[in-house]
C-alpha cells in the first residue's frame, strides 16, 4: 500500500490508449495505460502483450474441469485481469494460502 491509499480499498483501475511509442517492443497497437488510486501508481503494457496473455491463459486453461466453461477470454478486452483480480481478492477475504 502506498501514502494516501486507504488499508481495504482495491485500486481503481482506469485505462487509457495512446499511440505506439515506437521505442522497442515492436507494438503496432499501441500501448494501454493504466493508473491506479493514485496518481503515483501506474502501469504501462501494449496491447498486443494483453493480447498474447489472453491467448497464453486460454490455451493453458483449456478444458480444465473446473473454469474450461468459463472460457475463451475474449482477447481484445481486459477480462481476464478482471476475473485475476476478483479471484485474488477472494482467495485473501477467505485466508486461502496460494
Amino acid at each position: 500500500m502506498t501514502d494516501g491509499e486507504k488499508p481495504g480499498r482495491a485500486p481503481v483501475v482506469s485505462h487509457a490508449r495512446t499511440g505506439s511509442t515506437g521505442r522497442g517492443g515492436g507494438s503496432s497497437g499501441g500501448q494501454i495505460k493504466m493508473g491506479g488510486a493514485t496518481g503515483a501508481t501506474t502501469h504501462t503494457i501494449n496491447e498486443d502483450e494483453r493480447t498474447e496473455f489472453t491467448r497464453h491463459i486460454n490455451a493453458v486453461l483449456l478444458g480444465d474441469a473446473d473454469i474450461g466453461d468459463r472460457l475463451p477470454f475474449p482477447t481484445d478486452t481486459f477480462q481476464v485481469c478482471c476475473s485475476i483480480f476478483k479471484v485474488t481478492v477472494l482467495l485473501v477475504l477467505t485466508g486461502v494460502d496460494v
